[in-house]
């Protein structure tokens, strides 16, 4: 399953092989974050995503993530077709983002991202079935910590825990040095500097 751009995606295999701002959006339908099987996370490094192995991120990072769950029979049916999740403080898409939700060419739910991290997926009536669901979604985005924090913030999704660290401004120092010197009248072998 995929978006029609191949951007963001969300994908679902079933029996029957059927995807920085404060929260604001009330969020409905199943919480699937008890689900979360795994996260793999990448950080836009020279002009391409790598794979962040040491777990850690810095303040501001363009990252892909992948979030994999598995919802067991009954999760997902007539009566409950909406799953959700939001993600926690420290990650965001780098915009709304919303589409629909393929299996093999045929749309199966729509999903969407909003700005504040909500993440819903909504199947359609022929999928929500009760039968057990696999899959993951994929976004961009960014890591941030908030405004002025000087300390590292540990986030975690799942059981998968990854750090973002602040950026360090490296000081500089404005320093203007000015050194004079002179002999002294009195002893040959001795000479008067000043420093300002």
């Amino acid at each position: 399953l995929s978006d029609e751009d191949g951007n963001n995606t969300v994908n679902t295999a079933n029996e029957t092989t059927s995807q920085v701002t404060t929260k604001t959006t009330t969020p409905t339908g199943i919480d699937f974050g008890k689900y979360i099987t795994s996260v793999s996370l990448k950080r836009f490094e020279n002009g391409k995503y790598v794979d962040v192995k040491d777990g850690n991120v810095n303040d501001g990072d363009s990252i892909s993530m992948t979030i994999n769950f598995s919802l067991p029979e009954g999760t997902v049916n007539a009566n409950g077709k909406v799953i959700y999740y939001q993600l926690p403080d420290g990650v965001r898409p780098s915009e709304t983002l919303d589409g629909l939700v393929y299996d093999n060419g045929n749309p199966v739910g729509t999903y969407t991202i909003s700005e504040d991290g909500l993440i819903t997926i909504t199947f359609y009536d022929e999928y929500a079935n009760g039968e057990a669901i696999a899959g993951y979604i994929t976004f961009d985005g960014f890591a941030y910590l908030d405004e002025g924090s000087e300390s590292s913030k540990n986030v975690v999704i799942g059981d998968t825990m990854f750090t973002i660290n602040p950026i360090v401004a490296e000081k500089v120092y404005d320093i203007d040095i000015n050194k004079e010197s002179s002999k002294d009248e009195n002893d040959e072998y001795l000479i008067h500097y000043i420093i300002e």
